[in-house]
């Protein structure tokens, strides 16, 4: 069938609002009323102008079912809807169309059609400002649900709290799920007090049922608590029940609501439910009268009697503790004030209202405490209950009667075990043997004990001076080591300088190379080392078979490197050459000229290592306040421009291209003419601006490092 309802509402919302109209079709064809008329009220609130649930409540408030319903609106099948995919408007601004699109909560057309305008994406924040939005709602789209289900089961079950916390949760995710503005709006129906009986409960809108007659109406319509006496006075006399006079549940309807819709055997259960309640509320147990009468709103959750039964023994229940709580209390000040024999019999009272009132049972155990200077031994009817400060204690117990034993012994269990008759009652001093001598001895001190301690002390004394004495033969790894001469410092320069005179050129070289790189002489050493292996490895000639275009690529790198070090552009001359040695090998005359160039940057040796460890952004500080002391030095901006070239390269390789473009004009400031730093920036720029492709990532995977 067609969507009968709002144009504006999602497509998502749509399908559920005609898959739920299936359901209640269903559901009313089968004559549950009420669950049809709850879907219909679900519906409306979804979507007010649906009116085929309109329709459909109409007739199920006024009695029709059966599968005569499902012809009248053509069956109980409903195809689902179909929604034509989306197409934006000619001309219309991308952000615009996302904006309303995002109104009617389609995102996932949003998604799709961002998917295939990337290039007019770009140039709209607003429409990828909305397209974020949209995937965000989508994945919290599951939790929402979960929520607002899980704060509908509590709001059925009563616990409005929990129902409201998980409703702030669904709130802070998407706050105008058509759901969770349903659930806020039947959560008033729950809340409202004059709704909280009956089908209104629940929020459906029913007619108002005329008023009876108070002779032949139905006992279980009538809310209106009657007038009763809360106090305990005459409970037990007048065998108080919660039944109202003159009422008969044997009738047809049973203990039901009084609309004759619980069946037989329900009704049944609903009787002895009713009675099991009414037995535990004539003992005095509201809570467990409670908690009988509440499943029967399993059966019938609209019973009117159970639930004034249930307010009735809630009142009882509060009145009782109530009372409780004021005795209590009375007590505590009767406690306070001295008064422990008025105290105590307020506190027993406490436990014959409330048997497991810790509190009071902490209280008369301070109370016998005092009394008898002994922890309590039970709650009440103890022998020598009525102790007073002077009296013996074991007496009272011996003189107990039988009945007072018996009591005794059914609370050890609970609180403490009280000792055997006897067993408790204190010796007379005149019974204790030795009792002045003991008393006469315990004032005197214990002279073994000082002969003792005086005799460890001796020996703790001798032994920590033979330690003492015998330190360096019982601990020789504890001496001072000796000091020794440092040895003399040697000039490795000077010495291999003096090797290679010799002709001893290769162990020069050995003695060089055991330089650590942290001495100051190590710059000088390597440039030694260079110009040495040169002298003693003769030049292999260039050989005739090369390619043309790798001869041709050599000498333009020989002449580059020559020019380089004419203008003293020795790291430029120094990479050049040692490419075109990669080539083919050099001749003796660029072998020197190479020397030189190492020679020439043994001062930037330091910045040369940071370099080949990858350090730029430390060596680019280094560097930088070279450079203000050297502004000439064209080796420090040459050091400068390919930190900054490699820094752009591992932003381009981590996927910042803005990042990597501030590099590369950084770069480009000092060495303008660099067409590669160029090409660079400009490819860096456009990346900033638009997603990363594939193009782009094999691109920038394959970029060599200066």
């Amino acid at each position: 069938m067609s969507y009968s309802g709002d144009p504006a509402l999602a497509s998502d919302v749509k399908q559920r609002i005609l898959t739920t109209f299936r359901q209640t079709l269903e559901l009313a064809t089968k004559g549950s009323r009420q669950e049809a008329l709850l879907g219909c009220d679900f519906i409306l609130r979804l979507d007010p102008h649906f009116g085929p649930a309109r329709t459909l409540q109409q007739l199920v408030q006024a009695g029709r079912s059966g599968p005569d319903l499902a012809a009248l609106f053509g069956g109980a099948e409903v195809a689902p809807l179909e929604v034509p995919p989306p197409s934006p408007p000619a001309g219309a601004p991308l952000g615009a169309h996302f904006a309303r699109l995002f109104v009617e909560r389609r995102f996932g057309d949003i998604l799709t059609e961002a998917e295939q305008g990337r290039q007019a994406l770009a140039a709209d924040a607003e429409a990828r400002q909305l397209v974020d939005q949209a995937r965000a709602r989508l994945e919290a789209a599951p939790y929402v649900k979960t929520f607002v289900d899980s704060a509908r089961q509590a709001l059925q079950s009563g616990d409005t709290e929990e129902a409201d916390r998980l409703i702030r949760k669904a709130r802070v995710l998407d706050a105008d799920h058509p759901e969770l503005l349903a659930l806020e709006e039947a959560k008033k129906f729950y809340s409202d007090p004059e709704r909280s009986m009956g089908g209104r409960r629940r929020g459906i809108e029913m007619d108002e049922e005329p008023e009876a007659p108070a002779a032949s109406a139905a006992p279980g319509v009538d809310l209106e608590l009657p007038e009763v006496d809360f106090s305990f006075a005459g409970l037990a006399e007048d065998n108080y029940s919660l039944e109202p006079a003159g009422n008969s549940y044997a009738g047809e309807v049973g203990y039901g609501s009084g609309t004759g819709e619980v069946s037989g055997e329900h009704s049944g259960r609903i009787e002895e439910l009713l009675a099991t309640g009414q037995s535990a509320c004539d003992r005095g147990e509201y809570q467990a009268a409670i908690d009988a009468w509440s499943r029967i709103f399993l059966i019938d959750i609209d019973h009117q009697e159970a639930a004034r039964r249930i307010e009735k023994a809630r009142q009882l229940k509060a009145e009782r503790e109530r009372e409780m709580e004021e005795i209590f209390h009375e007590g505590v000040a009767r406690f306070d004030s001295g008064g422990f024999e008025s105290a105590e019999a307020a506190f027993k009272q406490v436990l014959e209202l409330s048997p497991g009132h810790l509190v009071a049972l902490e209280y008369l155990e301070k109370i016998r405490e005092r009394q008898i200077g002994a922890p309590l031994a039970s709650v009440a009817g103890l022998p020598g209950a009525g102790l007073r400060g002077g009296e013996a204690p074991g007496l009272a117990v011996e003189s107990g009667a039988p009945g007072a034993r018996g009591a005794r012994e059914n609370v050890s269990g609970e609180i403490l075990v009280p000792p055997e008759p006897g067993a408790a009652r204190p010796r007379g001093d005149g019974e204790r043997p030795g009792f002045a001598l003991a008393a006469k001895r315990r004032g005197a001190p214990a002279r073994g004990f000082v002969w003792i301690g005086g005799a460890v002390l001796v020996l703790l004394l001798a032994g920590g001076w033979l330690l003492l004495r015998n330190r360096a033969s019982l601990f020789p790894n504890s001496r001072e080591p000796l000091e020794t001469a440092a040895p003399a410092a040697v000039d490795v320069i000077a010495r291999a300088r003096t090797l290679q005179a010799e002709g001893k050129t290769a162990v020069a070289i050995a003695q060089l190379r055991r330089l650590p790189p942290q001495e100051p002489q190590y710059a000088e050493a390597q440039s030694l080392i260079s110009q040495w292996e040169a002298l003693i490895k003769p030049a292999e000639p260039v050989p005739a078979g090369l390619p043309p275009e790798f001869e041709r690529k050599r000498q333009e790198l020989v002449g580059g490197a020559e020019r380089a070090c004419r203008d003293r552009e020795l790291l430029r001359c120094d990479r050049w050459l040692t490419e075109a040695a990669a080539i083919a090998p050099l001749s003796p005359e660029l072998t020197a000229l190479q020397g030189q160039a190492k020679e020439g940057l043994a001062p930037l040796a330091e910045e040369l290592k940071l370099y080949a460890d990858g350090d730029y952004d430390f060596l680019l500080n280094r560097l930088w306040r070279r450079r203000e002391a050297e502004p000439a030095n064209r080796d420090v901006r040459q050091l400068i421009v390919d930190s900054y070239y490699n820094l752009g390269i591992v932003d381009l390789q981590r996927g910042d291209p803005a990042a990597a473009a501030d590099k590369f004009r950084e770069a480009l400031e000092l060495d303008p003419q660099d067409a590669a730093l160029g090409r660079l920036q400009a490819f860096a720029t456009v990346y900033s601006q638009r997603n990363e492709d594939l193009l782009f990532e094999i691109f920038v995977r394959n970029l060599p490092a200066r």
